[in-house]
């Protein structure tokens, strides 16, 4: 449909920061969360910074994103403090 309206598709943000996003406003970090990542730390496939297009439409997207944004979060109080 994207493609039918010549709209770029280069231009939206990565899925794991729009559900990343989607994740931090309607949920808190819980212990489910801390189970995905520590299962996938121990599983040796947690993802990077660098390569976080990696993870595209798995549930691990959403809980890869959901801490970063709790970071810039706990960052923009500090400077505010």
């Amino acid at each position: 449909m994207l493609v039918d309206h010549r709209k770029p598709l280069d231009r939206f943000p990565p899925l794991w920061f729009t559900e990343g996003l989607a994740e931090f406003w309607s949920t808190d970090w819980d212990a489910q969360a801390e189970m995905v990542l520590r299962d996938a730390v121990l599983s040796d496939i947690v993802v990077g910074l660098n390569d976080m297009d990696r993870i595209y439409g798995t549930y691990l997207m959403y809980k890869e994103g959901q801490p970063l944004f709790n970071m810039l979060r706990r960052r923009m109080v500090r400077k505010k403090s």
